[in-house]
């Protein structure tokens, strides 16, 4: 509107305005738009606040890992905490359970069977001491120190992969959480409860991703590993 007026008033663009209409029609907009990139400032920073506190605390909890040799403390409550979970869980009324199972803890077939005929409210305190049984032979398979160092590499590897997914989404979350709005809904807010949610689901996987990983871990002898790295070596040749 205001170029119309100069335009029409043939004032050239160096002259000085000092019409008062135009005068305060220049500090409106002047302020209106730095209203509107304070609140574009503010709106990125809350953005960012939520993204942060994950950041944080995925840090914390890595430097926790990499100050201790021995996590057992920490991978004993995983066990715990994914046997409750798997009990709670719908899957534990379907067929597909016993499967389930034997893909978390890789259980022999007499200890499935062994757990099948347990009554249902003694099943979670069943579960728990096989799986607290199998791991306890599992340290003395590797040997205590090596597992030490097994259990806090799987621990580092698992929660490195999830945190890079993480990432990925919660970017494709802020790019499509304008789209709210069309839902009548603050995206702002959206955002801090679905983000939430990545997180603590991808807190869930790694307890779940590492206790699996760790029950299928076996030993290699220097045999098995003077063999693979030769088949590398001649790969990498040819």
């Amino acid at each position: 509107r205001i170029r119309t007026i100069m335009e029409r008033l043939k004032i050239d663009d160096d002259v000085p305005i000092q019409n008062r209409v135009i005068s305060r029609s220049l500090e409106a907009a002047q302020k209106k738009v730095e209203g509107f990139n304070y609140d574009s400032r503010k709106n990125v920073v809350q953005y960012d606040d939520v993204m942060n506190r994950h950041r944080r605390a995925t840090y914390t909890m890595r430097r926790e890992i990499l100050k201790h040799a021995d996590i057992s403390g920490r991978i004993r409550e995983f066990i715990a905490d994914e046997a409750r979970a798997l009990v709670a869980s719908p899957e534990s009324t379907s067929e597909e359970f016993e499967t389930i199972l034997k893909s978390v803890f890789d259980f022999e077939d007499k200890i499935i069977d062994k757990l099948f005929e347990i009554e249902a409210e003694k099943f979670e305190k069943a579960l728990l001491k096989e799986a607290t049984s199998k791991h306890q032979e599992q340290t003395v398979l590797f040997g205590e120190e090596i597992m030490h160092k097994v259990e806090r590499d799987i621990f580092l590897q698992v929660l490195d992969n999830l945190w890079m997914q993480h990432l990925e989404n919660m970017d494709h979350l802020r790019q499509g959480i304008n789209w709210i709005s069309v839902g009548q809904r603050d995206p702002l807010v959206e955002y801090r409860r679905q983000s939430q949610r990545l997180f603590e689901a991808m807190q869930a996987f790694l307890r779940h991703e590492t206790v699996r990983a760790l029950f299928h871990a076996r030993p290699v002898s220097a045999a098995e590993l003077d063999r693979s790295t030769e088949t590398e070596l001649t790969i990498a040749a040819k």
